[in-house]
């Protein structure tokens, strides 16, 4: 079954890119679905972060900290969707709202990861070190701002939607070449072996054969001569 995906894993990036892409647009023109989405995410990225997070965590303060981190990812999620839900297409009155939380989010986690690392001695590495810069800076200054609205971050998602399924769909291409460029060498490969696989005809088999082609009406099922006796 993994060498059937792995074989036909250009067919799934095709599809996963068009799927992409069709969110970001999705995201960036229809305002309650982006609540939907970014409220699913949150409920997500804290119910299945949560039990690792804490197992694997040895500060118990620490674990107290990424528990109630996610416990309020989860619940932030709810709320844009519960928003979404009961303002329908007029969910955009809720702007500031949806700022704040974002932001709000954002913040949390930048402030929870340095307080692990510098505070408590988590280990870390450079990338989600820089990664966790970023989200606090963002979060601060959308909280600070106030100007965060759907229709910035629906633009912001639809770029990264664009940038990845171009990403997929050049893997996809790769492998969709490699895929073809694979039974075309099958397909030699069979036509090699019946080739080898020929039996050569016998001496009689030629003879008769050249026969054919020079008398056609030559009847073959009567070669034999009949002997006259005297």
């Amino acid at each position: 079954m993994k060498a059937l995906f792995k074989k036909y894993l250009w067919l799934f990036e095709f599809i996963g890119a068009a799927i992409i892409l069709g969110v970001g647009l999705v995201c960036k023109f229809v305002p309650i679905a982006l609540y939907f989405i970014v409220g699913i995410i949150f409920v997500f990225l804290g119910l299945f972060r949560i039990i690792p997070l804490v197992k694997t965590t040895e500060d118990k303060l620490l674990k107290w900290f990424y528990a109630g981190e996610m416990i309020i990812e989860v619940a932030a999620g709810v709320v844009l969707i519960i928003l979404a839900i009961n303002k329908g297409n007029d969910i955009d009155g809720n702007k500031k709202i949806f700022g704040y939380i974002i932001g709000g989010i954002l913040y949390l986690h930048g402030f929870v990861y340095f307080l692990g690392t510098s505070l408590r001695k988590d280990v870390t590495t450079f990338l989600p070190f820089l990664a966790n810069i970023i989200l606090l800076t963002v979060g601060t200054w959308i909280v600070a701002s106030g100007g965060f609205t759907s229709n910035t971050l629906g633009w912001v998602i639809l770029a990264f939607a664009i940038l990845s399924a171009g990403f997929i769909v050049f893997n996809g291409i790769k492998g969709y070449s490699s895929y073809r460029h694979e039974i075309a060498a099958k397909r030699i490969t069979e036509n090699a072996k019946l080739e080898e696989g020929k039996v050569a005809p016998t001496s009689d088999q030629i003879e008769i054969q050249k026969e054919e082609e020079i008398n056609p009406n030559i009847d073959n099922d009567n070669d034999d001569v009949p002997t006259v006796t005297a």
